[in-house]
């Protein structure tokens, strides 16, 4: 089973426009074989769906409108597709003003931006000093909750 990161995004844009500029950014291109080279197994996005949007607005009080999934290969790179995932959630912060919820396996939330301030969670091995540096931004670490909690 991969281990998945999904990060849910209050934003104006396509689902394809969010993917392609994600793409661009972290220099993937669009064959399997590329991604697979960089230990990813599958990178997508879709427009949330309205189940998942009433969750996430009762526990983080907004409403994404785009899902960006990454799943890692646990066969992989592990290191390696981790530091995409925090290059991804770089740009994603840098780029696309908005809330934004970062989940892994689709459960433990890692990292939240509400009204213009990152949350980290305080209770993950994930944010290693190393990656926290690469986000380059003020951060606050908290017990984030778990979305369907």
């Amino acid at each position: 089973m991969p281990i998945e990161f999904n990060m849910r995004i209050a934003t104006d844009q396509s689902p394809e426009a969010v993917l392609d500029r994600v793409i661009n950014y972290l220099g993937i291109h669009e064959s399997r074989d590329h991604a697979r080279e960089h230990s990813i197994n599958c990178l997508d996005a879709i427009t949330e769906s309205s189940f998942a949007q009433e969750l996430i607005q009762a526990s983080f009080e907004f409403k994404p409108t785009v899902m960006l999934n990454i799943q890692l290969d646990k066969f992989g790179d592990l290191q390696r597709g981790k530091d995409l995932v925090v290059d991804a959630i770089k740009f994603l912060l840098l780029e696309l003003p908005g809330e934004i919820l970062v989940l892994e396996d689709n459960e433990s939330a890692l990292l939240l931006r509400r009204n213009g301030v990152v949350f980290v969670q305080s209770k993950s091995d994930f944010w290693s000093p190393s990656r926290l540096s690469r986000l380059s931004f003020t951060i606050e670490a908290v017990e984030l909750p778990k979305w369907m909690e």
